[in-house]
């Protein structure tokens, strides 16, 4: 899931995000066109026209982690039979695993594929299967920026989910969501973690869920967000020098890199 916060970061994350945003569209261009990334698109291609049942997509898997990835669920790769489960689950049943599971997103991969209701098919549909490569590059990528810091891909997740954001319930069965908001807010002004009304009261209160309609309200919060990541994780920018050759992508052919100017140009701004 997209919680890996004790990773060690080598820069801040407001730096870093802040490297990553300006030039978002050309870097994930970038990254989708690496090696390693086409490798694994084209493999995921192949492997899943012969996919009919949730047995097939689970045994394989190289498969199963391109899709979890898509998903934001990777960290969920050695839990196969947990996985099966939700992808045979039937969303009609309010007691099936998939609806009962508080993570959002194991929902979202269970529609996806919709296995319990004759979804086999989908995997022969073109459009579906450019669907889940699409996800999958935005998330590898956001992924890929973790290992900068963990801060900059829950920033990008945020940001890329706050539009369709319409209850605070959805914040709250978000992993990385709720990991936004306990990091921004800090623990103990969430309230009980067990009292999920009062959370969402409080979110309600203090941001206003019509905001999250504004892109500069979520530019502002996401701001806020590093500031209290930063703050909590005490990273700095001390390492900015060590990515003046970091790669964009995880492929080691590729010769795009950041620009030196536009960190240090940041990096002074931030000081």
């Amino acid at each position: 899931m997209i919680d890996a916060l004790s990773s060690t970061p080598v820069i801040s994350a407001t730096l870093g995000y802040q490297l990553v945003e300006s030039s978002l569209d050309k870097q994930q261009a970038a990254f989708e066109k690496s090696g390693a990334v086409q490798n694994d698109i084209n493999y995921f291609r192949t492997a899943i026209a012969k996919v009919t049942s949730a047995d097939d997509l689970v045994k394989d898997y190289r498969l199963l982690k391109f899709t979890l990835t898509a998903f934001g669920l990777d960290s969920q790769i050695n839990s196969q039979a947990l996985i099966k489960k939700v992808l045979n689950s039937d969303l009609g049943d309010s007691e099936s695993l998939a609806n009962k599971l508080v993570d959002s997103r194991f929902r979202q991969l269970a529609q996806a594929f919709n296995f319990a209701a004759g979804g086999a098919s989908k995997t022969q549909d073109a459009s579906f299967v450019d669907g889940i490569v699409q996800k999958y590059v935005t998330a590898a990528f956001e992924q890929n920026a973790a290992q900068t810091n963990p801060g900059i891909r829950l920033a990008l997740y945020f940001k890329r989910m706050a539009p369709g954001i319409t209850s605070w319930y959805q914040v709250l069965g978000d992993v990385p969501l709720y990991n936004v908001m306990k990091t921004t807010f800090h623990v103990s002004a969430l309230g009980p973690s067990g009292d999920v009304d009062k959370q969402a009261e409080f979110l309600e209160k203090r941001i206003g869920i019509a905001n999250l309609q504004d892109p500069k309200f979520v530019d502002r919060f996401v701001t806020r967000f590093l500031a209290s990541y930063d703050q909590a994780n005490d990273t700095t920018a001390s390492s900015v020098a060590s990515l003046l050759v970091q790669p964009l992508t995880q492929d080691p052919t590729s010769s795009i890199s950041l620009a030196a100017s536009t960190i240090l140009t940041l990096a002074t701004q931030r000081g």
